[in-house]
């Protein structure tokens, strides 16, 4: 054990929020493949099933149609260098905790879940490039999508969003589906 790392070189705040996003989604309840090596004492958290790292620190969380089942820690806002964030297809709910430290990400993808409230706001957040909640039950408006220059893909088809759409004029948007919304 490294003091200054924790296990076998991963960030001991980004192995916490890993260990919180397993508790506060059933973990134990995962498909089997998915939680294989997870929790385990001594194994470095980078080896756990759909956790990329770079170095020491986390990357990418890609944990699609795996079971998970409950909300979302706030402690993710700890991952400061995550550039994917994959949860599609699972059981999630409530709101997306505050996730604006996440100054690295370039992919969020929460699609068919049920997950509630405002979507979060990602301005901040300059490489984001693809952004999919569709499936959901979010509120509020996307006029904020003009504050995303480099986004390339908007997916919010399903959810209870309205208002008009705001783009970046430099935005090199490709995919925008909004079915099934309020939107004017």
């Amino acid at each position: 054990i490294n003091a200054e790392y924790g296990v076998l070189g991963d960030i001991p705040s980004e192995r916490q929020a890993l260990t919180d996003l397993f508790e506060s989604t059933n973990g134990i309840s995962w498909e089997h493949y998915c939680s294989n090596n997870w929790l385990i004492n001594n194994t470095d958290a980078c080896s756990w099933f759909g956790v990329s790292c770079s170095g020491e620190n986390v990357v990418g969380l890609n944990l699609q149609s795996c079971l998970l089942e409950g909300t979302l820690p706030a402690s993710l806002n700890s991952l400061s260098k995550l550039q994917v964030l994959m949860l599609r297809r699972n059981n999630l709910y409530g709101t997306i905790p505050d996730l604006t430290n996440l100054t690295s990400l370039s992919e969020i993808n929460v699609g068919f879940n049920m997950f509630n409230g405002s979507l979060p706001r990602l301005s901040r957040l300059c490489p984001l490039t693809k952004y999919i909640v569709e499936n959901n039950t979010f509120i509020g408006n996307v006029n904020f999508l003009a504050s995303l220059p480099n986004i390339t893909e908007f997916k919010a088809n399903n959810n209870f969003l309205q208002g008009p759409i705001g783009i970046h004029r430099s935005a090199p948007l490709q995919i925008l589906q909004l079915r099934n919304n309020q939107i004017n």
